[in-house]
């Protein structure tokens, strides 16, 4: 299928903006480029994903898989010839995915947190001198209490796109 040039503009500038967000900060500029194709275009293959991003055809099979992993697109036809074509979720689905993927990914950090804070708990004698000590000390305090707001936010992110899926 032929764009017009107005529309690779566009979708240039939503990568662009997708790549500087908060949202996607960490994860790899591919991954964003690829997933912003997906929300702006109906499928894809991925020989046409190698036309329009230049990128090679290990790393966009690299990127699908992890694409299709996340349950951010799908398989929608596979040729005679093993030829995939992908179709992305729509759009509210892909990003309510992508959240939670982030979310999944902090409450993993809730022992790493746990550990160091109680380190700095239990060596506070000696290091509440320092400088910047009690600073840290909150910061920690809050990233382990927000864990459990993520992991309500999760069940319910989970609990809607079970209802979102189910409507197909």
């Amino acid at each position: 299928m032929r764009y017009d040039p107005e529309v690779f503009e566009i979708e240039a500038e939503i990568i662009n903006n997708f790549i500087n967000s908060p949202m996607f900060s960490g994860r790899d500029e591919y991954f964003v480029r690829i997933l912003v194709l997906f929300i702006t275009r109906e499928s894809l293959t991925q020989k046409e994903l190698k036309r329009i991003t230049g990128l090679s055809s290990g790393t966009i099979s690299q990127e699908l898989q992890d694409l299709e992993k996340d349950g951010l697109i799908e398989v929608i036809d596979i040729s005679e010839k093993g030829k995939k074509t992908y179709r992305g979720k729509p759009a509210g689905v892909m990003l309510l995915r992508f959240s939670l993927s982030v979310i999944v990914r902090l409450m993993k950090w809730e022992s790493k947190l746990k550990e160091k804070y109680n380190k700095l708990i239990s060596n506070q004698k000696e290091l509440s001198n320092y400088r910047g000590y009690n600073r840290l000390v909150k910061i920690y305090d809050y990233m382990i209490n927000s864990i459990g707001k993520y992991e309500k936010f999760n069940q319910n992110g989970q609990q809607i796109l079970k209802k979102l899926e189910n409507k197909k």
